[in-house]
């Protein structure tokens, strides 16, 4: 049981290690592509964002997205597909995910609002603040996360950036959100 417990902390600690790199990172995909593309979604991204084409996609992750004009700013795209999927289970893989980012705490900014896309989507858009340790000290990030029902699977987005630029994130994560086909 011990040793168990031990790989999960050791999981946790390389998990806000990792997010920590990726979000501070300088290392950005090169030529920023104007659109993000995936069979179950696209995107248009706007000014500075690119699709990072090094990232380490799956099943459920199929797209990093990151800013140059918001620093250490990023998103990830997760799709699901299934019989038993639905808007509250994919909302709690995300909460699950939040809890495990940010080891040091979260809270809820901004409560679940609809918002409509071009193509008729209709996302719930949430904020939420996380604490996390960096370089021995506590650090907050804000994450704009959003749950959408698309033809063909749900998709969750979750945005990262350092609390100061939380804001500019928002509103670039709902224009990249809102151009959803």
């Amino acid at each position: 049981m011990t040793e168990r417990f031990g790989f999960i902390l050791r999981y946790r600690f390389l998990l806000a290690a990792a997010l920590v790199l990726m979000l501070f990172s300088n290392s950005y995909a090169a030529g920023g592509q104007a659109e993000f593309k995936h069979k179950y979604l696209s995107l248009t991204l706007p000014t500075g964002w690119s699709v990072k084409g090094d990232a380490v996609t799956g099943d459920e992750l199929i797209g990093w997205l990151q800013s140059k004009s918001i620093p250490g700013a990023s998103i990830l795209i997760f799709s699901y597909r299934g019989a038993f999927i639905n808007y509250t289970n994919v909302r709690i893989r995300g909460l699950k995910r939040l809890a495990a980012d940010y080891p040091k705490g979260q809270k809820q900014l901004k409560k679940p609002k609809k918002i409509r896309t071009e193509k008729g989507y209709k996302p719930k858009v949430e904020l939420w603040q996380g604490f996390l340790d960096a370089g021995g000290m506590t650090v907050a990030l804000q994450s704009p996360m959003a749950v959408m029902k698309t033809k063909k699977s749900w998709i969750l987005m979750i945005g990262y950036a350092p609390d100061a630029s939380g804001a500019m994130l928002e509103e670039e994560f709902l224009k990249i959100l809102k151009s959803s086909k």
